[in-house]
């Protein structure tokens, strides 16, 4: 049958379909909580799924989301950087993985840091744009951000223990 048998064939699909699903949870847990002013819940999930999953289908997963998002809002400057930074976050997340197992504090830093920074990472090409738009976002963004940050650290300190729980379980229902 060439390079695969029927073995490795069927390990594929079910790989490629876990990571259409978890792309799929993560499109829907981005806007689950959306409707809440500051309150976003993508930020735990990609670093939840990076840490639980390997490096390939948590990378992968965060790619299927960032499709999923622009067919939904369209191809827009927005889109285009949560298409971008999201698979950023889950490898850079996998590269630091033993560290942050280590310590659940760091964890908690580390999401506070990578919510605060997703607002910014987002409205950089505007704040490049004039100086006008960099002081209103100092003034209005930054404080965004770090309520963002804030409740993401909240977020990871209170539910991410048993989200991991869950995660490990979805992973082993599908080796």
């Amino acid at each position: 049958m060439g390079f695969f048998d029927g073995r490795d064939i069927m390990k594929e699909t079910k790989r490629m379909t876990r990571v259409a699903l978890i792309g799929a949870f993560l499109f829907c847990t981005f806007f689950s909580l959306s409707s809440i002013l500051y309150l976003e819940a993508i930020t735990l999930m990609i670093i939840a799924v990076a840490m639980v999953f390997d490096r390939r289908d948590s990378f992968q997963s965060s790619l299927v989301f960032g499709v999923l998002l622009i067919l939904y809002l369209g191809l827009t400057p927005w889109s285009i950087m949560y298409f971008i930074i999201y698979p950023c976050y889950s490898l850079l997340t996998n590269f630091l993985k033993p560290t942050l197992k280590e310590k659940e504090w760091l964890l908690i830093i580390y999401g506070f840091i990578l919510s605060c920074s997703t607002g910014l990472i987002l409205d950089l090409p505007f704040i490049l744009v004039s100086k006008t738009v960099t002081i209103y976002y100092i003034l209005t963004g930054l404080k965004t951000s770090l309520i963002q940050g804030t409740l993401t650290a909240m977020e990871i300190a209170l539910i991410y223990q048993p989200l991991e729980k869950v995660l490990f379980k979805i992973k082993e229902m599908h080796k």
